[in-house]
């Protein structure tokens, strides 16, 4: 959550409106110390080096699918209006969808649902190799693993 510019002129016009130094000095600092702390909590979280996994996994499916975000949420059966809103949000990591709505997205772009969550690159992409095996790589890979 990102309080912008127009949320803090709307509190400072609050305070100034409320600001009888002597009935309101305490519950004017309360309010300015939680203004602060959401501010910075805001800031903290959406300052990621990297966005969530979930986010840059989705995005990277997309793009390899060539799928615009509108066209992706259309698909996924969101709204026309609010598709592209939508997934840009999650591939920002400002939202998570549900995983049902997730699941919706993995099955669109033709991936499984685990690729999206996966927070490690190399599994990621072994999840997709194992994702695309044919019938005879499958009973190739539950041959090793029984031998194991």
């Amino acid at each position: 959550m990102y309080l912008g510019k127009k949320s803090k002129d709307k509190f400072k016009k609050w305070a100034r409106a409320h600001s009888n130094p002597r009935i309101y000095a305490n519950r004017r600092d309360k309010l300015v110390q939680i203004f602060d702390i959401r501010n910075v909590r805001a800031t903290f979280e959406n300052t990621d080096i990297h966005p969530p996994v979930f986010g840059r996994r989705l995005k990277a499916a997309r793009l390899k699918m060539a799928l615009a975000q509108d066209k992706l949420g259309v698909l996924v059966g969101l709204d026309e209006m609010t598709a592209s809103a939508r997934i840009s949000r999650y591939e920002n990591g400002v939202h998570e969808p549900a995983i049902k709505t997730a699941r919706l997205i993995a099955n669109a772009l033709d991936v499984p649902l685990a690729y999206l969550y996966c927070e490690d690159d190399q599994m990621a992409e072994v999840i997709l190799r194992i994702w695309k095996f044919s019938d005879s790589e499958w009973m190739g890979l539950h041959l090793f693993l029984d031998d194991l």
